[in-house]
């Protein structure tokens, strides 16, 4: 599938360049403050066969790339570039409070005894979520986020052959946010919204991210996506997977146009084989369901004052809107199925500004001083 769409604006942003499992996004939008408008947005599915291969991924993004600048009408070519999420390894840590150079040593050593890679090799970010307490002992939550440097290097190359000006790198959960500012969300009483949880539903893994007030604070990866859900139709209906994978896509498909016609109150009934496939997929996003609940036990525990209300779900298995309106009722929190985009109208005149480019959006508001 290809989109492209373009508004015309002024004072445009770096682009912003999202590398998803399933397909490549870019966005732009007319300046980097909340309420910029969307002025160029193109994605492009990535085929089955290269997304299982790394070096036919970077291949694929270098051919692609430059017809997605051309076609979508993206001016100029700076850009940021979103770090794989696939390829980002998250971790919590806590450390004693100190400064910022002692912070960052500290911070480093706890990395080394739980990275797959040893951090010489590794470029690393970090954000401290905020202070909590052990004991008596004040402690520093920080967020680590770590990537393979030879991915950077792997990505620069690629942006080069692909005639792109790089200004930067961010990884997804400071992309998103950025976009999941706040601006929006409502609540009963008319006091600011409490935190947002994000989930995103990736390829092998889910990440989950809470953020509340501008800031993230916390972060972990769940080992369910996708591949689980095709693998939950196909041991359910005894079919191949590539076929569990089409079926899944043609539920979200048929469920997402029943949601857009619910206004005439008639749903068309599922299949036999679509109604089992989809009690497939919800067995297996109730697995999701019980990490979500200890995700948000250790966020409440951790930050008592600060309760988690809203969920948004994105990533290329999130839409089935059916399924995680279920999962969101039974995790107790309201499903936000339109959440603003960085004070963007994601249901007005830019249908395209669904909760799915989130990161591409969330990169082109990036902070060049802090953007790695």
């Amino acid at each position: 599938m290809r989109f492209i769409r373009r508004i015309f604006g002024s004072t445009p942003s770096p682009i912003g360049v999202d590398f998803g499992s399933a397909s490549l996004k870019l966005a732009q939008l007319d300046g980097v403050g909340i309420g910029a408008r969307l002025i160029a947005a193109a994605d492009y599915d990535v085929p089955d066969d290269v997304a299982r291969r790394p070096a036919a991924r970077l291949q694929f993004f270098v051919s692609t790339i430059p017809e997605l600048l051309s076609r979508g009408g993206f001016r100029g070519r700076r850009c940021v570039l979103g770090l794989p999420a696939a390829s980002m390894h998250l971790e919590r840590v806590r450390i004693p409070v100190l400064d910022a150079e002692c912070s960052r040593q500290a911070i480093e050593h706890e990395a080394s005894l739980r990275l797959p890679f040893h951090t010489s090799r590794a470029l690393i970010r970090h954000v401290v979520a905020g202070e909590v307490y052990e004991g008596d002992q004040p402690r520093s939550e920080v967020i680590v986020m770590a990537t393979r440097r030879q991915l950077i290097d792997e990505l620069l190359t690629m942006a080069r052959r692909a005639q792109l000006e790089v200004v930067g790198f961010n990884a997804e959960p400071i992309a998103l946010t950025r976009c999941f500012s706040g601006e929006g969300r409502t609540t009963r009483s008319g006091l600011p919204p409490g935190a947002l949880m994000i989930v995103d539903i990736g390829s092998s893994a889910s990440r989950v991210y809470i953020v509340a007030r501008g800031k993230i604070l916390f972060a972990r990866a769940v080992g369910i996506g996708a591949v689980q859900l095709d693998q939950s139709i196909t041991d359910r209906l005894g079919i191949p997977l590539a076929e569990a994978r089409a079926g899944r896509l043609e539920l979200s498909r048929l469920r997402s146009a029943a949601d857009g016609n619910s206004s005439t109150g008639v749903h068309k009934p599922l299949s036999e084989k679509l109604a089992r496939a989809e009690h497939a997929c919800l067995l297996t996003l109730r697995k999701l369901k019980a990490e979500l609940e200890l995700s948000t036990r250790y966020f409440h525990a951790t930050f008592p004052s600060t309760h988690v209300e809203d969920v948004v779900f994105i990533g290329g298995a999130a839409g089935h809107a059916r399924l995680c309106q279920v999962i969101s009722e039974e995790v107790h929190l309201k499903y936000c199925a339109a959440a603003s985009l960085a004070g963007i109208d994601m249901q007005g005149d830019n249908p395209i500004l669904t909760a799915a480019w989130a990161v591409a959006v969330g990169l082109t508001l990036a902070d060049l001083k802090q953007a790695a």
